[in-house]
C-alpha cells in the first residue's frame, strides 16, 4: 500500500467512525457536556434539547447505572474505563451502550465513546463532521490509533507520534516491526490486534509495556476496539493507549509499602486487627494469633463474642460502634482474659474508609499495658518528687559514674545541645576541651567528693556543634558505694564574655599611643612628589618607591572612587578613608588637603593622620556599650562608692531603677547577711589586688533576699589612681538551692526524709570519738520490720511506703532532738542514743528502756488508707564507749539483730561477745563446707517409699556430711548454711548428677529398673535462671529414664514468682521429671495456683501424719488433701508414718504411697539395694 493508499484508508476510517450510528462521541468537564459529535445529537437527542453544551451527561443514564457511571468517572484520569449502561436514545428510548471513558483531554476534560451493544436500536443517518473527531484525537493527551491485520499504522494522533518522536505523516502508513525492537512486545501487539478483529469485541489491556528507540520502558492502559469499513469485515482495530508511567510506579510503591506494613505488623509487639462493620474478624497479626491461640483463617468471620465473656464482648463492641458513629480514631482502655489472667490494652481504633469515603471496617492497635498500669502509680509519686528539681529550664543536672554520664536533664541536654537521651553513657571526656582539662578537673574534683564535700568551680565545656560554653559547676557525691556522683551545671558563657570584653577594653585603652605623628604627601598631578618621614612610616615605603607608584594605587579600593571624587578632583576638605600599607595591611587615615600654585604649578599638599588607632577605640567602645547592655547586671560608681551608672540587667535583677539607684551608694543593697568583717575583707582585696569576686546575699527593692555572683573591678589611671570602681552581678539564687537539693539528696532519704546511711556513718563516727574521748556511753538500735513484705506484695508499694514515713514519724518522736533517727534502706531503721549516762549496768538498763519505747510506739496501731495494720519490730542493740570503729559497731548490731530475729522476731536483743563467738564457729564451718565437695566428702542416703502392699516403690535421697574431723554432720547444720552462702546451687546439681547416675546403673538391674528417685532441690537452685538447661544436660550426660526421677519442692520456692515457677515447671514436665510439692499444706498454698501447677505429687507434711488419728483439725487437712490430689489426679504421699494406726487412717482416706520409720529409716546405698 503506497502513500497516497494510506491517505485514502485514514480517511475512510475516519469517516467510518463519523458516520456509523453505533459511535457517538461527547467531551465532558466534570459531568457536563462541553461538545460532541453529530452521532451523539442525533442518536440522544439534540434537536429535542435532550442534549446541549453545559446539560449534565448522567441524566442521560438509568438510575440503576448510575453507580457504575460515578465510578468510571472517577477512575477515567487514570487510564481508559469501559461500561455497560442503559442509555435515554432520543427515537428508540433506553438502549444499552457501551460506553469507554478517556481523560487528559484539554486540560481535566474527558471523552465518552458511545457504541451501541445493539446497533440496530439506533436509528440511521449520522452527519459528518470530520472536524469534531480530529479535534478530539489530536488534543488528546492519549495515543489513539487505527491498525490493519499487518500491524500497520493508518491513523495516528499527535500524542502517538509525538511519543516516537515523529510527525504523524511519518506514523501513519509504518508497521509496529518499524517503531519497536523488541520482538515479544511486536508479537503481543499484534496478538492483541487480531483478537478484537477476529472476535468482534473490545479489549482493555489493563498494563502493557512499550520499548523506545532509545532503550526506554513505558507502560500504557489501552483500549482495542474492532472496526468495520463494511458489514462483512472487519480487518481493522481502533486503538486508545493511556500512559500509566506514574500508575505504575504508584502500584510498585504500594507493592513494597504492603510489604514493609505487614512485615511491620506481623513483627510489632502490638496486637493489630481489622474487624466489618458488623463485628466480624477480616484480618488479624501474628501477635494476636500468639497471645489468643487463634489463626487468622478460624478467627474469619467470627467475632469478640467467639473469643471473650459476654461482658468484655460488649464493651469492646460499644468501643467499635463509637469510632464508627465518631467516623474518626478514638482510644481506649480495654480489659480482656488471656491464659495468665486479665490484661489491660491501650487500643487505638480508627475507621476504614473506601474510595467513595465511606467507612467499611474498623481497624485497631493495642498495646498491652497491664506491667505499665502497676508500675505507672509507684513512678508517678517518684517523678513528682524529683520533676521540679530535674525538668528545671534552668540548671543541668547530670550524675557521672566511672567518668561516664549515667543520666543528664533536659536543661544539660539544651545546654550541651544534645538530644533527649543522647548523652547517656558518653564518656566526660568527651565534653572537655582537652585532655589537660579533663585530667586537671579529675584530680581537683574527686578527692574533695570522695571524702563526702562539695566541689565547685568554672570550667569550660565543648557543646556538641562544637563551640566552646563556660559553666558553674557544683558536684557531689551521690552513692559513695558504685561511685556514682551528682552534678549541677549553670551556663556563665555569657558573664564570662562580657568580663572579657571589659578585660580587653581596659587593655586596649592602656596602650594607646600618647601622641599621633601626621604624614605629608606633596603629590602633581596625581603623581606623588615627595614627602617626609613620618608620611614613609606610615605606608612602609620607600620615597623613590613611592615615586613610581600613582597616587591613586595607595588608596583602598572600595574607597578609592569617592576619596578622588571628593578631596583630589572636587576640592579642599578633611575625608577619612583606608590607604595600602606596603605588607598589605589597611591603615585608617584621616585626610587634609590643599591645593597650591607653586611657580606656575598646581601641587597638592595632604596631611595624613593615622586614625586607625581611634577607629579601633571607637569599635572597641561600641563593643562595650553592648557588653553593658548585658544580661548580667552592672553599676558603675566614683572611688566614694557613690553609684554613677547601672544597666538595664540591674534594674531587672534589683527592681531599682537608675533614678532610684544613681547617687546612692551599694549599700542599697544591703541584705544584713555579711557581717562589717566580710565587708572590710573584700574591700581589702579589692585595694590590694585591684579585683574581688564572690557570692554575696543582697536584697531586692520588693524585699527578697537573693544570692548573686558579683566581681568587683577598680579602674586605675596610669599613675594607678582609682577613678572608677565597676560591679558586674548575676542572680545565682537557683544554684544555691541547687546545692541545697543536691546535699539533701546526698544526706537525706527521699522517702521517710531522715538521714540516710552516709550522714548516719559521719555522726555515729563523730559520737564514737567523742566517746573514746569522754568515756561516757551511748547506744546505736538496729531496727526490722517485721513481715513488711508481706505487707508490699499484698497491699502494694504505696501502701508500703506509707507505713514507713509513719514509722519514721514514730521513731523521731520517741528520742532526744540531738539523737538520730535514720532510714538505712527498705524496712531497716537505725537509732543512735549518743549521751547514756551512768555505769555500764545503769546504762543498759536505759538503753533496754529507750528500746522498749521504741516497741511500744511502733506497735501502736497503723491507719493505712482507712484499714488499720499492726507492726512488729525486730531491734538489734549495742552500747557505744569502747574503741570500735564504725563498721565494728553496725557489724555488733547487725549481729543482736540476726539473734533477735532468729528468735522469733518482735523481740530485742543486746550484742554479746559470745555472738561474735557463735559467727566465727560458723565462718570455719563456712570454709569447711566450700572445700566438702572437692574433697568428696558428701554422699547420698536412702529412705524408701512403699505402696499400699508395702512394696518399695522408690526412695528419696537425703544428703549427708562425711566430715574427716566432725564425724556424720547432720543436715540440720549445714543444709541451712549452704543455703545462705549460695553453696546449696552446686551441691544441689552434684545431688541431682549422683542421683541420675544412680537411675542409670538401676536400668540395666531388672529388680531396681522400676524404682523411682525423688530428690530436694532448693528454692535458691530453683531460682537459677540456668536450672532447666543444667538439668537438661545432666540428663543427657547420664543416660537415665527422666520418668523415674522426681523433684521435690517447697510451697515457699513455688509460690515466691509463681509465673517463673509455672514456666519452669512446663519445661521440667516436658524432659519427663516429676515434680512434687514437699511438706504439702505447711505453707500458704493457693488453689487457684495449685490447679495452674504441672504437679504429679503432693506429699503431706509429717505434722500433720503426726496427730493422725486424735487430732480433729489434721484429720480435716489430712482428708482435704488426699481429695484435692485426687481430684487433680496427682499421686499423694505421706512422710513421717510411724505407726500402724497412721498407716491405717491414711490408706482408709485413699492415700496409697509412705515414707516413715515405720517402714524404713534412711540408709546407705548398699543396704538400700540389699532390700530389694
Amino acid at each position: 500500500m503506497d502513500r497516497d493508499d494510506v491517505s485514502t484508508t485514514i480517511e475512510q476510517t475516519l469517516r467510518a467512525l463519523i458516520s456509523d450510528w453505533s459511535v457517538a462521541a461527547i467531551l465532558l468537564r466534570g459531568q457536563r457536556v462541553i461538545e460532541f459529535n453529530p452521532a451523539a445529537a442525533e442518536w440522544l437527542g439534540e434537536t429535542s434539547g435532550q442534549l446541549h453544551s453545559g446539560y449534565a451527561f448522567p441524566n442521560l443514564v438509568a438510575a440503576a447505572d448510575q453507580a457504575a457511571l460515578r465510578i468510571a468517572l472517577s477512575r477515567a484520569g487514570q487510564y481508559p474505563i469501559g461500561t455497560t449502561v442503559s442509555l435515554a436514545c432520543a427515537q428508540a428510548g433506553n438502549c444499552v451502550a457501551e460506553l469507554t471513558l478517556i481523560g487528559g483531554w484539554e486540560s481535566d476534560a474527558q471523552l465518552v465513546l458511545a457504541l451501541a451493544a445493539n446497533p440496530s436500536e439506533v436509528p440511521g443517518g449520522f452527519g459528518r463532521d470530520w472536524r469534531f473527531l480530529r479535534h478530539v484525537i489530536d488534543t488528546s493527551s492519549a495515543m489513539i490509533f487505527v491498525k490493519d491485520r499487518e500491524g500497520r499504522f493508518l491513523l495516528a494522533n499527535r500524542g502517538l507520534a509525538k511519543a516516537y518522536n515523529l510527525a504523524v505523516e511519518e506514523v501513519e502508513g509504518r508497521l509496529n516491526a518499524s517503531l519497536h525492537s523488541n520482538p515479544e512486545e511486536i508479537e503481543a501487539f499484534l496478538r492483541d490486534d487480531r483478537e478484537v478483529m477476529d472476535s468482534r469485541q473490545s479489549k482493555l489491556i489493563v498494563a502493557e509495556p512499550v520499548t523506545y528507540s532509545d532503550g526506554s520502558v513505558h507502560w500504557y492502559s489501552t483500549v482495542k476496539t474492532p472496526l468495520f469499513l463494511d458489514s462483512a469485515h472487519c480487518d481493522h482495530v481502533l486503538g486508545i493507549a493511556t500512559n500509566i508511567d506514574e500508575l505504575k510506579a504508584a502500584e510498585r510503591e504500594l507493592q513494597q509499602s504492603e510489604y514493609l506494613l505487614r512485615s511491620i505488623i506481623d513483627n510489632t509487639s502490638a496486637v493489630v486487627f481489622v474487624k466489618g462493620l458488623d463485628g466480624r474478624y477480616l484480618r488479624i497479626n501474628k501477635r494476636f494469633t500468639d497471645l489468643f491461640h487463634v489463626s487468622n483463617e478460624a478467627l474469619l468471620g467470627r467475632t469478640d463474642y467467639d473469643l471473650f465473656p459476654p461482658d468484655v464482648a460488649d464493651a469492646v463492641r460499644a468501643a467499635d460502634q463509637d469510632v464508627f458513629r465518631a467516623g474518626k480514631a478514638l482510644e481506649f482502655e480495654e480489659v480482656v482474659p488471656q491464659d495468665d489472667g486479665l490484661h489491660t490494652y491501650l487500643v487505638l481504633k480508627f475507621p476504614l474508609r473506601n474510595p467513595g469515603g465511606e467507612t467499611y471496617a474498623i481497624c485497631g492497635i493495642a498495646t498491652d499495658i497491664t506491667e505499665r498500669k502497676r508500675v505507672q502509680r509507684r513512678l508517678e509519686r517518684h517523678l513528682a518528687e524529683q520533676r521540679a528539681i530535674l525538668d528545671n529550664e534552668l540548671v543541668g543536672i547530670v550524675t557521672v559514674k566511672n567518668r561516664t554520664i549515667v543520666w543528664a536533664n533536659p536543661a544539660f541536654e539544651k545546654l550541651l545541645g544534645y538530644g533527649s537521651g543522647q548523652l547517656n553513657g558518653v564518656p566526660t571526656r568527651q565534653t572537655y576541651p582537652s585532655e589537660n582539662a579533663y585530667r586537671e578537673l579529675g584530680a581537683a574534683a574527686y578527692p574533695v567528693i570522695e571524702a563526702g564535700g562539695i566541689f565547685r568551680t568554672q570550667i569550660e565545656l565543648i557543646r556538641e556543634d562544637g563551640a566552646a560554653i563556660w559553666v558553674d559547676v557544683s558536684g557531689a557525691q551521690l552513692d559513695r558505694e558504685n561511685g556514682e556522683s551528682l552534678w549541677s551545671v549553670v551556663d556563665i558563657t555569657e558573664r564570662k564574655r562580657a568580663a572579657q570584653v571589659i578585660a580587653d577594653r581596659e587593655a586596649r585603652f592602656r596602650m594607646l599611643a600618647a601622641a599621633t605623628f601626621e604624614g605629608i604627601s606633596i603629590s602633581e598631578a596625581g603623581r606623588f612628589v615627595d614627602g617626609n618621614d613620618q608620611l614613609f612610616e606610615l605606608l612602609g615605603y620607600t620615597r623613590e618607591e613611592m615615586q613610581q607608584l600613582p597616587v591613586e594605587r595607595l588608596i583602598h579600593q572600595p574607597d578609592r572612587e569617592r576619596v578622588l571624587e571628593q578631596a583630589f578632583r572636587g576640592g579642599e576638605g578633611i575625608i577619612q578613608f583606608a590607604v595600602l600599607h606596603k605588607d598589605g595591611h589597611l591603615v585608617q587615615v584621616e585626610a587634609r588637603s590643599q591645593m597650591l600654585d607653586y611657580a606656575g604649578r598646581l601641587i597638592r599638599i595632604t596631611a595624613l593622620r593615622d586614625i586607625t588607632a581611634r577607629k579601633h577605640i571607637e569599635d572597641e567602645m561600641r563593643i562595650a556599650s553592648v557588653a553593658f547592655e548585658s544580661q548580667n547586671g552592672m553599676l558603675i560608681t566614683d572611688p566614694q562608692g557613690v553609684i554613677l551608672r547601672v544597666n538595664p540587667a540591674f534594674t531587672r535583677l534589683t527592681g531599682y531603677t537608675p533614678e532610684e539607684a544613681i547617687g546612692k551608694t551599694p549599700a542599697l543593697l544591703n541584705s544584713g547577711k555579711q557581717d562589717r568583717r566580710f565587708f572590710e575583707k573584700l574591700w581589702s582585696s579589692v585595694r590590694d589586688q585591684g579585683y574581688w569576686q564572690g557570692e554575696i546575699w543582697n536584697k531586692r527593692k520588693n524585699g527578697q533576699i537573693y544570692a548573686e555572683l558579683l566581681t568587683i573591678t577598680a579602674v586605675r589611671t596610669p599613675k594607678g589612681e582609682v577613678t572608677h570602681y565597676v560591679g558586674s552581678f548575676s542572680d545565682i539564687t537557683v544554684n544555691k538551692e541547687a546545692e541545697a537539693e543536691i546535699h539533701r539528696l546526698a544526706y537525706y532519704d527521699p522517702l521517710t526524709h531522715l538521714p540516710n546511711r552516709r550522714l548516719l556513718q559521719e555522726r555515729l563516727g563523730h559520737a564514737i570519738a567523742a566517746k573514746a574521748r569522754g568515756g561516757d556511753f551511748g547506744a546505736l538500735y538496729l531496727l526490722d520490720l517485721d513481715n513488711f513484705k508481706i505487707l508490699n506484695d499484698t497491699r502494694g508499694h504505696d501502701v508500703g511506703d506509707l507505713l514507713l514515713a509513719e514509722v519514721a514519724q514514730r521513731l523521731r518522736s520517741v528520742v532526744r532532738e540531738f539523737d538520730t533517727v535514720a532510714r538505712l534502706g527498705g524496712d531497716e531503721f537505725v537509732v543512735l542514743i549518743e549521751e547514756l549516762a551512768g555505769e555500764k549496768e545503769i546504762v543498759g538498763a536505759l538503753a533496754q528502756q529507750v528500746g522498749d519505747k521504741l516497741r511500744q510506739v511502733i506497735e501502736q496501731p497503723f491507719n493505712l488508707k482507712g484499714s488499720e495494720y499492726h507492726c512488729r519490730l525486730s531491734i538489734g542493740v549495742t552500747l557505744l564507749g569502747g574503741g570500735n570503729s564504725v563498721e565494728e559497731v553496725f557489724k555488733q548490731a547487725d549481729l543482736a539483730l540476726y539473734e533477735a530475729k532468729s528468735k522469733g522476731r518482735n523481740t530485742m536483743r543486746f550484742f554479746d561477745p559470745a555472738m561474735q563467738a557463735a559467727l566465727d564457729r560458723r565462718s570455719a564451718l563456712e570454709q569447711e563446707l566450700r572445700r566438702a565437695l572437692d574433697l568428696h566428702q558428701f554422699l547420698l542416703y536412702y529412705q524408701p517409699q512403699v505402696d499400699a502392699e508395702r512394696r518399695i516403690i522408690g526412695a528419696e535421697v537425703l544428703l549427708r556430711w562425711q566430715h574427716a574431723g566432725r564425724g556424720l554432720v547432720a543436715p540440720d547444720e549445714f543444709i541451712p548454711l549452704a543455703e545462705d552462702t549460695g553453696v546449696i546451687v552446686p551441691l544441689g546439681y552434684w545431688v541431682i548428677e549422683t542421683a541420675c547416675g544412680q537411675l542409670r546403673t538401676w536400668a540395666l538391674v531388672p529388680a531396681l529398673r522400676d524404682l523411682r528417685l525423688a530428690v530436694n532441690v532448693s528454692s535458691r537452685q530453683f531460682r537459677q535462671t540456668d536450672f532447666v538447661p543444667q538439668v537438661t544436660r545432666i540428663l543427657e550426660t547420664s543416660g537415665a529414664d527422666a520418668t523415674r526421677l522426681k523433684f521435690e519442692l517447697t510451697e515457699s520456692a513455688v509460690l515466691e514468682d509463681i509465673e517463673d515457677t509455672i514456666e519452669k515447671m512446663d519445661a521440667i514436665r516436658k524432659l519427663g521429671v516429676g515434680l512434687s510439692i514437699d511438706d504439702f499444706g505447711t505453707g500458704y498454698s493457693s488453689l487457684s495456683y495449685l490447679a495452674r501447677l504441672p504437679l504429679s505429687q503432693l506429699k503431706i507434711d509429717r505434722s500433720f501424719v503426726h496427730n493422725v488419728p486424735g487430732k480433729h483439725s489434721d484429720e480435716t487437712i489430712t482428708r482435704t488433701i488426699i481429695t484435692m490430689g485426687q481430684a487433680l489426679a496427682m499421686e499423694v504421699l505421706a512422710e513421717g508414718v510411724e505407726t500402724e494406726a497412721q498407716r491405717g487412717f491414711l490408706e482408709v482416706h485413699g492415700c496409697c504411697a509412705f515414707q516413715g520409720f515405720m517402714f524404713h529409716r534412711p540408709m546407705p546405698l548398699t543396704q538400700f539395694e540389699a532390700l530389694m
